[in-house]
């Protein structure tokens, strides 16, 4: 019984991961029916703004185009989330095809990567967006946002409680203690 749970799961993402392949042409996720050229032209002066958790709105707009890179801002109205650069690479796949990747680069912890990740996602609706001439869709955001934060959790958890653990132990030798660790003084 366990060996057909596995398999009937393994094929219902088989046929899922062959559905979203066929929706984009049989070229993978990200890509666009468009030529390269126009789907720069397009994202080059592009700015969607849409509420995000709560009252918070969060702006997405493109400031710098620089050959197959296309410049975003990220900017929140409060100081929910920091303000992020990052980039939308643009390639071609054929001469109807693009595939644009958002790249967040900052990636030096769990919680970096979090943001990265949810960054990247954002950029992704935003390309959309743009290229279908629409609003973003604030509930798909929400919803892909609390997907990568729940993905993370555990590596975020980990790596909060070591620098919890790190500033807690580093606490003892500061100005308070002698350099014996005695929190009296002598």
């Amino acid at each position: 019984m366990t060996i057909f749970t596995k398999r009937t799961a393994a094929t219902a993402l088989l046929i899922g991961a062959a559905s979203i392949t066929t929706a984009c042409g049989g070229h993978g996720p990200n890509s666009y029916l468009m030529p390269k050229d126009a789907v720069i032209a397009k994202l080059a002066d592009a700015e969607r703004e849409f509420d995000y958790i709560g009252s918070q709105k969060r702006t997405i707009r493109s400031i710098a185009v620089n050959g197959d890179k296309v410049r975003v801002r990220l900017t929140s109205s409060t100081n929910g989330m920091k303000p992020a650069n990052c980039n939308a690479l643009v390639e071609a796949i054929d001469d109807e095809w693009t595939r644009v990747t958002p790249d967040c680069t900052d990636r030096s912890g769990a919680i970096d990567e979090t943001v990265a990740q949810i960054n990247e996602m954002q950029i992704d609706e935003f390309v959309i967006a743009v290229l279908y001439d629409r609003p973003v869709d604030a509930d798909m955001v929400l919803r892909r946002t609390s997907a990568v934060a729940i993905d993370n959790l555990d590596e975020m958890s980990r790596e909060a409680r070591a620098a919890s653990d790190a500033a807690t132990n580093g606490s003892s030798s500061g100005s308070w203690g002698s350099e014996d660790g005695n929190d009296w003084g002598s």
